[in-house]
């Protein structure tokens, strides 16, 4: 790209999880962000990996769609996808009402939906073979074709068996009655949370669960996309299961008590049928309603193998709109990594307000069925033999992480509400870390989960009560927004000296990263701390720019952002980049904290090092580049 003399600044983000090979848009993003809901800023739509993973393809992509526009699709080969080969569309329902292109109408009429979202994702099935070639070009010249995908199967995360318990030993395990004299007693919550449970369907008639069922505007007590109605009644059992263990109705000499017991309105979301199983349309979908119906938390016991872009786009969407997203980290009883990769759960690595939970099956040990890794895995709680409720008025005890992802859920929406309650702000990064943070430290899980990471209300109110007497802990955010003066800064905040603060960072660098770190101090974030490594790729990355006059994350001669990271050796661990042109070392930091995109890279709570390039190009103009990573920086 080359730029004028009078090139306004300029923004670009890029995020990768080294151990994922992720890739972000290399389109210009300005200061203003995109407005697709479920297009996070800068990405691109795409036929992603899965969708030819299983016939041996190589992966297509339409790159530099916005909400507004979309650009040319890169060069594949001519592979084919077979007959009857199961995708699914994310489309733009207001854009086919307008104007329908040739595959969104197709898509729309073979699936059989209704609209019921702005963006909706439909199921469908090649009806002939198709090059990929072919769909690709049909997806790039129809404006109502955000995203294709596979439609992967997904299935429960439960282990059911016979109920043979009369007591709910998790509440003790997590100490809940000692918690609850801080989340329900003088100063405690006071603000109701919405809790959404996809899953099987909920039976809302049951009288453990009645009283604290959400109801839509219509009536409804939620959404069915396997019947396509408004009707999510469980007929399985395990979204019920679930429901109780979040918040059955307490103190009321019925059944079962909820982790959360009172200021809990559960939203029934049912996205898999009768048997069990349900497809990732209808799981995007699903999250898709919660959020746009209000819900604070969504709970995601269910889980299948592999990566789906269409599900962490939508996953990413509920969290820029404030949504806490918890999920079953599966019962396979294996390691997750970049090649053991359970989606949804695997994708907390990568977004701050993602929680991913194993399973216990005591206080202190790990379920043999659980899945367990240290960086996939950030939290674990009771998850076997759990009694709670069932369909038809019945009790029954359950194992799986399917299990322990609602007992997450119900203490991450007790750390919502209290939180709010008390006048905080509980943006989902703030919510993981509180819990995180004030989660029991187990030793003989630190192999297992990140930290050893235990579930304990009783140490999670600790503290939620010892950060609200500390000045350094998370409070209400100013609104990003600029200032009316002609050169907005940042809010100051008082930050430590130059020697400390930048380490061996001087001058323009070193302003910014004071700048960068204000911002993070400002959420109770730790500073970041300069990494070599990282430092090395941004100053090289900024001089590459001003000299060979382009801007973006992709060199001419260096390659992508993954592939400069790979060389600079900023590998392990999860990493990303800001770029941005044109600005004054103040109003820099301002500008990435006015994008949403860039200001989550800024916030990220797993990223703890950076490095800070900066160059003049021959007319003297200023190229930044900020490098992220969750290594530890000196």
């Amino acid at each position: 790209m080359n730029l004028s003399a009078n090139f306004k600044g300029l923004l670009l983000i890029c995020l990768i999880l080294t151990a994922c090979s992720k890739e972000n848009s290399q389109s210009v993003a300005q200061i203003e962000s995109l407005s697709a809901p479920l297009v996070a800023e800068g990405d691109k739509v795409e036929i992603d990996d899965e969708v030819l993973a299983a016939q041996g393809f190589d992966a297509i992509e339409i790159e530099g769609r916005s909400a507004q526009s979309k650009a040319g699709a890169k060069a594949i080969r001519n592979k084919v996808l077979r007959h009857g080969t199961r995708l699914v569309g994310l489309v733009d329902t207001e854009c086919v009402e307008r104007s329908a292109g040739r595959l969104s109408h197709e898509i729309q009429n073979a699936s059989g939906e209704k609209k019921k979202l702005r963006y909706q994702a439909y199921a469908f099935k090649l009806s002939k073979d198709t090059e990929l070639a072919e769909l690709s070009q049909d997806a790039e010249s129809d404006d109502c074709i955000v995203q294709i995908s596979n439609d992967a199967d997904v299935t429960i995360a439960a282990v059911p068996n016979d109920p043979m318990y009369s007591r709910q030993w998790h509440m003790t395990a997590i100490e809940a009655s000692t918690g609850n004299d801080t989340f329900f007693g003088a100063n405690g919550i006071n603000t109701s949370v919405i809790v959404a449970i996809v899953d099987s369907g909920v039976d809302y008639s049951h009288p453990d669960l009645a009283q604290n069922m959400w109801r839509s505007s219509n009536g409804s007590y939620g959404a069915d996309f396997i019947s396509k109605d408004d009707d999510p009644m469980d007929d399985h059992g395990h979204g019920s299961h679930v429901a109780g263990i979040i918040g059955a109705v307490t103190n009321n000499n019925v059944g079962v008590a909820g982790v959360m017991s009172a200021q809990v309105k559960l939203m029934a979301v049912k996205v898999l049928s009768s048997s069990g199983s349900g497809a990732t349309s209808g799981v995007v979908n699903g999250i898709n309603y919660a959020v746009e119906n209000g819900a604070n938390v969504i709970n995601l016991s269910l889980g299948s193998s592999g990566q789906s872009s269409i599900m962490k786009t939508a996953i990413s969407n509920a969290i820029k709109k404030g949504v806490i997203v918890v999920a079953a980290a599966g019962n396979n009883g294996a390691q997750l990594s970049a090649t053991t990769f359970q989606s949804p759960a695997s994708y907390a690595r990568e977004f701050a307000g993602f929680i991913s939970v194993g399973a216990l099956s005591s206080a202190t040990a790990l379920a043999s069925f659980s899945n367990y890794s240290t960086d996939y895995v950030e939290l674990a709680a009771p998850g076997q033999n759990i009694l709670s409720i069932s369909t038809n008025n019945r009790y029954v005890n359950m194992s799986g992480t399917s299990m322990a992802s609602p007992v997450a859920a119900g203490a991450a929406a007790m750390t919502f509400a209290l939180l709010k309650s008390r006048g905080v702000t509980p943006t989902p990064e703030i919510v993981e870390r509180m819990m995180l943070n004030g989660a029991q430290k187990v030793s003989a899980l630190s192999s297992r989960i990140k930290d050893g990471n235990s579930l304990n209300l009783k140490v999670l109110a600790q503290a939620i009560n010892s950060s609200a007497s500390n000045p350094t802990t998370p409070t209400p955010a100013p609104s990003p927004s600029p200032s009316p003066s002609p050169t907005p800064t940042p809010t100051p905040t008082p930050t430590p000296t130059p020697g400390t603060e930048c380490g061996s960072l001087t001058g323009a660098g070193c302003e910014v990263m004071k700048g960068i770190n204000a911002q993070r101090r400002a959420q109770g974030l730790n500073s970041l701390k300069v990494l070599s490594n990282c430092q090395a790729l941004a100053q090289s990355h900024a001089e590459d720019m001003a000299k060979n006059n382009f801007f973006s994350h992709t060199s001419p001669t260096q390659g992508s952002f993954s592939q400069r990271a790979t060389t600079f050796g900023v590998t392990g661990g999860s990493a990303g980049e800001n770029i941005a042109y044109g600005y004054t070392t103040t109003s820099v930091v301002t500008a990435w904290m006015n994008s949403s995109g860039h200001r989550a890279n800024i916030l990220n709570s797993k990223f703890n090092s950076t490095g800070i390039g900066y160059a003049l190009d021959g007319k003297g103009r200023p190229y930044y580049v900020q490098c992220f990573s969750s290594r530890a920086g000196s």
